[in-house]
């Protein structure tokens, strides 16, 4: 699931549990409503400063709104909030990112070898 659907679904399942409406939501916030309600239908790219303020108002952590729900040994999903990539970048980025901790993780298990076998 993306970032911005993501953050949608667990922001709306708070203001549900809450009772908090989209308008008391945007206030709260200190944004314009359209925005907000765009936000919550995860029809708008979440920034970092959204994330951080939600997680404030709400009085919940950043990683409870934007954490990822793939178990361990899946394929690695990265959430890059400082900024957006085009899909080539993000991929490519994604990808060296892949390799780097495949190649880290090789080395540590090669020590982890040899210092068994010393």
């Amino acid at each position: 699931m993306k970032l911005n659907m993501r953050f949608a679904t667990r922001v709306n399942k708070i203001l549900s549990e809450e009772g908090i409406s989209a308008e008391e939501f945007a206030t709260m916030l200190e944004l314009n409503t359209k925005y907000v309600r765009e936000l919550l239908t995860g029809n708008r790219v979440v920034t970092k400063e959204i994330v951080k303020k939600t997680a404030e108002v709400l009085n919940v952590s950043v990683e409870e709104l934007v954490k990822s729900d793939q178990k361990p040994g899946t394929d690695i999903e990265i959430v890059h909030l400082y900024g957006q990539f085009d899909s080539r970048q993000g991929r490519r980025a994604i990808d060296e990112m892949k390799f780097l901790i495949n190649n880290y993780m090789g080395l540590l298990e090669r020590k982890e070898k040899l210092s068994k076998d010393e």
